[in-house]
């Protein structure tokens, strides 16, 4: 099945591999009559690439992802977006929050377990 987004002049289109670090999850929470989920990316500059080209206003940025309509999801995935779990992006974030670094989905909640064991052995008083 094609992407009814791609056109033919599209730079991103053109054979080339293109390291994509956009990712879009399955979260299906309701807003209004829409259907969305979030997308995060590796960094800030990334994200909001991703999101004017699929056109989301940068006014609906929340800090350290978009909330997106399912219509922009599969836009973005056609544009290269990886898409990923709701918990691995959760545990993505939540990496990102603690060290700075969003770690590959592949290995998110696995990293995000073992830092939040070592942080508890360091101070039970930290709030995991």
């Amino acid at each position: 099945m094609g992407c009814a987004y791609r056109r033919s002049n599209d730079t991103h289109n053109a054979g080339t591999a293109i390291h994509v670090t956009v990712y879009v999850d399955n979260m299906r929470a309701k807003f209004r009559r829409m259907i969305m989920c979030h997308m995060i990316a590796d960094t800030e500059e990334e994200l909001h690439a991703m999101a004017q080209r699929i056109g989301v206003a940068r006014r609906h940025y929340q800090g350290d992802h978009y909330d997106i309509c399912l219509q922009m999801r599969e836009m973005a995935v056609c544009f290269g977006a990886q898409q990923i779990t709701w918990r691995q992006s959760s545990c993505m974030r939540l990496v990102r929050d603690w060290s700075g670094w969003l770690p590959p989905p592949d290995v998110a909640c696995e990293l995000w377990e073992f830092c939040r064991d070592v942080v508890m052995e360091i101070d039970e008083d930290i709030p995991f």
